[in-house]
């Protein structure tokens, strides 16, 4: 803790001394490694200010310039704790010492706040850059068009700071550190566009509010439950703000989704099993069906049981009840998001769990049986795609239930994904080939109806597959290839090493 002595007719002489020795002592206290050390430095900033550099409301302006240049070089600093520490002090500022610099602090927090290749993992450094651009703007307001004074001109790029803020999957050891990011831009924008409503609502554009809005429902309905949480309760105060948020996209079918009253008091936003109910039903509002849907991806295809259950069950419930024209709609955006993301490994990894159990669920078998419908050939292309080179153990197993799935689609997706499978059952891993061979007999016990293949052949595959010793590669590829003839198709070939 900080206590800055009053100044003094005795001690008038050292006033400047003894505030350069205070401003000395604050900074050092801002690139501390310790974060309680430069929070309290961050605390004591404001009075420091207000005792030494206004002195009967009159501003030194020179130590003002000083204060306010030096932080933002910080801000460009090689050390994220650096820049962590002044980004904080920029945010602590008062009103007085900011105005007449707003512009430059503005542009200089929003590079902090974006992320790039050299500053990837300084996750904790754009968070802080985002808290404070979301604190100068209400401090200073945005009732004046200078630039200088105040955030009015600055709002949207402000805005669009932290929408992108929502994109931040930043990972580490520890596990989704770009979570911090996505949180404090979610609660920036909720507090920006309720300022925006507020004092100058033609500020707020279409295209800010429904890149806003659509992501944070995406936020609603993925892995983590404080995030979740977070979201459930930005998305409601936004939707039901006053003065109204303009722009918000399909505002009354939502109002029917999450009334008022439920919003308030009914929806706990921390449990999955209360929210994902409600937003998977935003599936049919064709501006929400690819954030939602996104979310789910990774929900649906997570790791966790409990989040697994309660988000598989909506969606799967929600597609029970649909005609076929809507689930081909959702197939379809299902189709463009996988390929969107082939080299996104935070979306493929659960995208291939989830397609398992999407494709097994049953619950879209119009699609799949639709002779039309080039839904299942194009998960088939796009997981082979998705798979080319890698020896990723995850992606690896994770395929071969994605092909095991596709044999129950007639015609020449059942070919092609027989074909991956006994390529698969003499890949160069052991562990893969035995876990091809048992999920190819769970799948064919599931699925025996094969085009072609009498009940004593898919027995003697059913033995080949269960009795084979697959863990040596030269006794697997003939028992292999007896498979593939059983099956109708043509033994793979290997390709010879130039």
């Amino acid at each position: 803790m900080f206590v800055f002595p009053l100044p003094s007719h005795s001690f008038l002489c050292n006033y400047s001394k003894l505030s350069d020795d205070w401003q000395e002592l604050v900074d050092e206290c801002l690139c501390h490694e310790v974060g309680s050390i430069r929070n309290h430095a961050a605390v004591a900033l404001p009075s420091l200010c207000s005792q030494y550099y206004m002195v009967g409301c009159q501003l030194n302006v020179d130590k003002s310039n000083t204060i306010i240049h030096s932080y933002i070089d910080k801000l460009k600093a090689n050390d994220e704790t650096t820049r962590l520490g002044h980004a904080l002090a920029l945010g602590s500022l008062p009103a007085d010492i900011l105005k007449g610099h707003v512009d430059i602090i503005i542009d200089s927090l929003i590079e902090c706040a974006t992320y790039t290749d050299s500053t990837e993992k300084w996750v904790q450094s754009r968070r802080q850059a985002i808290l404070s651009l979301n604190s100068i703007c209400c401090k200073v307001g945005i009732s004046s068009p200078d630039q200088k004074i105040s955030c009015q001109t600055h709002l949207l790029k402000i805005l669009s700071c932290m929408v992108e803020g929502l994109l931040d999957y930043t990972r580490d050891d520890t596990g989704d550190t770009g979570a911090w990011v996505r949180e404090s831009s979610m609660t920036g924008i909720e507090s920006l566009m309720q300022l925006g409503a507020k004092e100058a609502p033609d500020l707020l554009t279409e295209n800010i509010v429904e890149r806003a809005l659509t992501r944070i429902t995406q936020q609603a309905v993925e892995r983590i439950d404080r995030t979740r949480g977070i979201a459930g309760n930005v998305f409601s105060t936004l939707l039901h703000s006053n003065p109204q948020i303009p722009y918000i996209p399909m505002r009354e079918e939502l109002v029917l989704v999450f009334p008022e009253e439920a919003c308030k008091n009914e929806i706990n936003w921390l449990s999955g099993l209360e929210t994902f109910p409600r937003f998977t039903q935003l599936l049919s509002l064709e501006s929400y069906t690819k954030p939602i849907l996104t979310g789910l991806i990774v929900s649906v295809g997570g790791i966790t049981e409990s989040l697994v259950t309660a988000s598989s069950n909506c969606l799967f419930d929600y597609l029970r009840g649909q005609n076929s024209n809507e689930l081909h709609r959702i197939c379809d955006t299902i189709a463009f998001i996988y390929d969107t993301n082939l080299q996104n490994d935070r979306i493929i990894l659960p995208m291939l769990s989830f397609l398992d159990k999407l494709l097994g669920s049953g619950t879209i078998n119009q699609v799949l049986k639709d002779p039309n419908s080039k839904f299942a050939l194009q998960i088939f292309n796009l997981t082979r795609s998705a798979l080319t080179g890698t020896l990723d153990k995850f992606k690896l197993l994770r395929s071969v239930d994605v092909y095991c799935q596709l044999i129950q689609v007639d015609g020449a997706v059942c070919k092609k994904a027989l074909g991956r499978l006994m390529i698969l059952l003499c890949h160069r891993f052991g562990w893969l080939r035995k876990a091809t061979a048992t999920k190819l007999y769970e799948s064919l016990m599931l699925y025996p109806d094969i085009p072609g293949l009498s009940e004593e052949s898919l027995d003697s595959i059913l033995s080949l597959l269960s009795e084979a010793e697959w863990t040596t590669i030269d006794i697997s590829r003939p028992v292999r290839n007896k498979i593939a003839e059983l099956l109708g198709i043509k033994p793979p070939v290997p390709v010879p090493s130039v």
